[in-house]
């Protein structure tokens, strides 16, 4: 084998594992750019689901707050009550904020306002 061979195949071989390399890191690129989309996607989703336990909470503990208030007409079974009427409309609107990417969601949780500001 000459030189001139050995030569073109040395720069193949470097061109064929630098293509190599640029086709790899795109696709890890890609594939970390998906990670991080569905790690963003599933951050919501959390603080959603947690969002909507807490407001539940809130609604369930204001209203127990209140029977026990007419029940029994002492005024310590209205702090849960009070601190849940004040607290309500800054995580419903925090809610609603995160519901705007899901139209579906977004429905639903309308439909719930009304409800949830009756209870």
């Amino acid at each position: 084998m000459d030189a001139t061979k050995s030569r073109a195949l040395g720069v193949a071989a470097i061109a064929t594992a630098l293509a190599t390399l640029l086709v790899l890191s795109i696709l890890c690129f890609q594939d970390w750019t998906r990670y991080a989309n569905a790690y963003l996607k599933i951050r919501g989703a959390r603080r959603i689901l947690a969002l909507n336990e807490t407001l539940l909470d809130r609604v369930r503990d204001a209203e127990t707050g209140q029977r026990g208030f007419l029940l029994t007409g002492r005024l310590a079974y209205l702090e849960p009550y009070q601190s849940g009427v004040s607290r309500v409309p800054a995580e419903m609107s925090e809610l609603a904020t995160l519901l705007q990417r899901e139209p579906e969601q977004s429905k639903r949780f309308e439909q719930l306002q009304p409800l949830i500001a009756e209870k």
